[in-house]
């Protein structure tokens, strides 16, 4: 098979962080109504791979500070996740066709 051929099979993405953190960002600004009309935001991915990775993203009505590591890392600590996994996670009984 030609290099031609198999590139065409599929597509590889590779993305940094700031890519990761554009795609989160992006997808709670259109999806999620409470995130919606927020028009600030920061984010940062925070943990190991295969371990504890988790992304920690504030939404804001206004400007929001430049916030360093170690605000994350609190706003980390201060804050149970939040997300659909882990409310199914916590709600085993949940019913998605109810």
């Amino acid at each position: 098979m030609s290099k031609n051929k198999k590139e065409m099979l599929f597509k590889i993405k590779k993305l940094n962080q700031d890519d990761i953190m554009g795609i989160l960002i992006e997808h709670f600004w259109n999806e999620d109504v409470d995130c919606k009309n927020l028009l600030s935001s920061r984010a940062v991915i925070l943990g190991t791979t295969g371990k504890d990775l988790r992304a920690i993203c504030i939404f804001g009505k206004e400007d929001l500070p430049i916030y360093c590591e170690s605000d994350f890392e609190k706003i980390d600590s201060e804050n149970d996740f939040n997300g659909d996994h882990s409310f199914l996670e916590n709600n085993p009984s949940f019913n998605f066709q109810e």
